[in-house]
C-alpha cells in the first residue's frame, strides 16, 4: 500500500483529523505545532541563559533530548547522535551535525527549510544565534574532513510514524 492511498483512507474516515504527509511519514498537524511551539520556545529561552554549554548541548536541550542546555560531549561510545536515525535531506526540527572521525564536532537544528536557517550555538561557550544561514554556519564548522548529517530528534520519531509501503 503506498503512502497516498493510507493518507486518503486515513482523510475519508477521520475527515476532522488534519494530516501531514511527507519523507514516508504521516502525523497530524497538531502534534506537529507543539514540538515546534517547544522548538521555538526553547530557543527564546537559550538567547537568554548563560554559562558552561556547547552548540551539542544546546542542539539537543532545542530538541528536547536533554533537559538542560548546558555542556554535552558527543564522541565515540557517549553518542546521543547514534540512536538518532539518519535523515536524507534537512528538515525543521531536526539535528544538523558536523562530524568525523566517529565523533560531532559541531551540533545546530534546522529551524527553517527555505531558505535553510539553524539555530546553532558558536563552540564552548558562545553565543547562541536563533536563526543563522547553513551557509554561515558551515563556512566556520564545515572545513576539512567533516561530514554533514541530518538527524530525526526522539520526540519528533514519536509524531512522525513511520509508513510502511
Amino acid at each position: 500500500m503506498k503512502i497516498r492511498d493510507i493518507y486518503s483512507q486515513i482523510k475519508n474516515r477521520f475527515p476532522l483529523i488534519s494530516i501531514w504527509e511527507g519523507n514516508g511519514y504521516i502525523h497530524t498537524n497538531e502534534d506537529i505545532e507543539y514540538f515546534y511551539s517547544e522548538l521555538d520556545q526553547r530557543r527564546k529561552k537559550a538567547v537568554k541563559t548563560k554559562g558552561k554549554r556547547n552548540c551539542i548541548g544546546t542542539a539537543l536541550y532545542l530538541v528536547g533530548e536533554v533537559d538542560k542546555d548546558g555542556f554535552v560531549y558527543d564522541g565515540p561510545k557517549h553518542g546521543f547522535f547514534d540512536y538518532l536515525p539518519e535523515a536524507d535531506s534537512p528538515r525543521r526540527g531536526y539535528l544538523v551535525a558536523w562530524e568525523t572521525l566517529g565523533e560531532v564536532y559541531h551540533a545546530a537544528v534546522v529551524v527553517r527549510q527555505n531558505p535553510l536557517l539553524l539555530a546553532s550555538r558558536n563552540g564552548d561557550g558562545g553565543s547562541f544565534k536563533p536563526r543563522q544561514s547553513f551557509k554561515k554556519v558551515n563556512a566556520r564548522y564545515g572545513l576539512g574532513s567533516y561530514n554533514v548529517k541530518f538527524y530525526i530528534p526522539s520526540k519528533l520519531q514519536k509524531i512522525l510514524r513511520e509508513v510502511t509501503a
